[in-house]
């Protein structure tokens, strides 16, 4: 039901992964001579797939059902230096993908600053955090309003920046709402509904507390 082939010289082996919310499981493992692989499989609409070489180098890729897809890949930077065709939903993995190395690098570069900073320098360090931690928000936000007919809402939503979400699930429920009933209309049968539908329901629980009856 799709297609993946893939350009991709100075490898002879690629594992080709389906992802599901909690694992990954193995779709076919691809060999070359000649730096060109091609793997078939069936879909029912659509799916996240991991593509990657033994030693872990790989992309993330969202496929719908009857694409043909098409992948130049430089091996030595997977994510910076790739060509997708034949997939929107794809082409926007990598580029989140980009999008946030290009984040983690400008925050990296404030953690660096702040340790040989004066005391005077705090509230303007503090600034640019706050301003690129906005518009780095304000980027995943646009790709779940712009795109509610595909499953890229829920990478944008759960993208992560040294272990925590970067979308905050307090302070942004209301995209966490909004993707999780995206997914119960049009996918409810996907383990990643299942998940969402269980952050969701546990975010705000009701805090039951006892009495002091002494």
């Amino acid at each position: 039901d799709f297609t993946v082939q893939v350009n991709l010289k100075g490898v002879d082996t690629l594992i080709f992964e389906r992802i599901e919310a909690e694992d990954l499981r193995l779709v076919d493992t691809l060999f070359t001579e000649e730096g060109e692989f091609t793997v078939t499989d069936t879909l029912n609409g659509s799916g996240f797939f991991l593509l990657r070489t033994p030693q872990g180098d790989g992309i993330n890729l969202l496929i719908e059902k009857g694409e043909a897809v098409s992948i130049t890949v430089d091996s030595t930077d997977w994510v910076e230096n790739n060509q997708i065709k034949g997939s929107i939903g794809s082409a926007l993995t990598s580029e989140l993908q980009k999008k946030l190395i290009d984040f983690e690098t400008k925050i990296d570069l404030i953690y660096e600053e702040a340790k040989y900073a004066q005391k005077e320098d705090f509230i303007a360090l503090q600034n640019r955090f706050n301003t690129n931690l906005k518009e780095h928000t304000d980027y995943l936000k646009s790709v779940i309003d712009s795109n509610p007919e595909s499953k890229i809402a829920v990478l944008a939503l759960f993208q992560t920046l040294k272990g925590e979400t970067i979308l905050n699930i307090y302070e942004d429920f209301d995209y966490y709402e909004k993707v999780e009933k995206q997914f119960q209309l049009k996918w409810p049968e996907s383990s990643h509904s299942k998940i969402l539908s269980e952050i969701t329901k546990t975010a705000f629980a009701p805090n039951f507390t006892m009495n002091d009856i002494n």
